[in-house]
């Protein structure tokens, strides 16, 4: 908690009398907000996007945005204003931020080929997209990395940070299938989009699946017989391919 935040809230706890249980505080007499300050909740001056969202003292008092909206004018410390502008900010969405949504080039260009079938169940670079605009903005730059990459988006060739399954190089094919030992299975490509999603382990997906994505030119399976590369899906939990 910062210490305008902490500051604030010695205020409110003389500012309000102690409700009775479960209920909220009232705005003490308005009158005494004739000396009014420039402080207002939002930077900008405009009504919380959120005015029923709740912020609570202590257990036995709490305040709803509109209320600290219409207190905020009374404040007439500079540390005080501030803390209750990071609480509008936190809790009331005062002035939301747009953000843009995810885009698989990391420049906002758009894919080259976007209704070309990259998967096996023909899923489309297009397709691919549409997954990562409806993620987490924070696992952007995981698609950008990966599907990005091999959406053929030139831009983000050179992005750091990401996990390859073959250590320092791309998938040498991004489309095989890996099967796992209950029947199901999932593409180089989704398994390496896995490994760049919150916070994955990449060691473990590199020593797990490099060969299955024969990183090393081999499609032989590590028990020693031909056939299908098979694993263990409990070797690692995977995310949600899709959104």
């Amino acid at each position: 908690m910062s210490a305008a935040i902490l500051q604030l809230l010695l205020l409110l706890l003389g500012y309000f009398a102690l409700p009775s249980s479960g209920q909220e505080v009232a705005v003490a007499d308005e009158s005494s907000a004739a000396s009014s300050s420039n402080c207002t909740l939002c930077d900008d001056g405009s009504f919380p996007a959120d005015p029923a969202a709740r912020f609570k003292v202590r257990d036995d008092m709490v305040l709803s945005c509109s209320q600290m909206f219409h207190m905020a004018p009374t404040l007439t410390d500079e540390a005080e204003c501030e803390g209750i502008r990071q609480i509008g900010e936190m809790i009331c969405q005062c002035n939301p931020k747009e953000v843009a949504p995810c885009t698989l080039c990391s420049d906002g260009s758009a894919v080259p080929d976007p209704d070309t079938p990259i998967l096996p169940d023909n899923t489309t670079c297009s397709d691919l997209e549409g997954r990562a605009a409806a993620d987490f903005d924070s696992n952007c730059p995981a698609w950008q990395s990966t599907a990005g990459v091999y959406c053929g988006c030139q831009s983000n060739i050179a992005m750091s940070g990401r996990c390859d399954i073959c250590p320092g190089e791309i998938l040498p094919n991004p489309f095989k299938d890996v099967k796992f030992v209950d029947g199901t299975s999932q593409t180089c490509l989704e398994l390496e989009v896995e490994a760049n999603r919150g916070g994955g382990d990449c060691g473990r997906y590199q020593q797990q699946y490099a060969e299955a994505c024969e990183c090393f030119g081999s499609e032989e399976s590590t028990d020693g017989h031909d056939g299908p590369f098979t694993t263990s899906s409990d070797a690692i939990t995977p995310f949600a391919f899709a959104c």
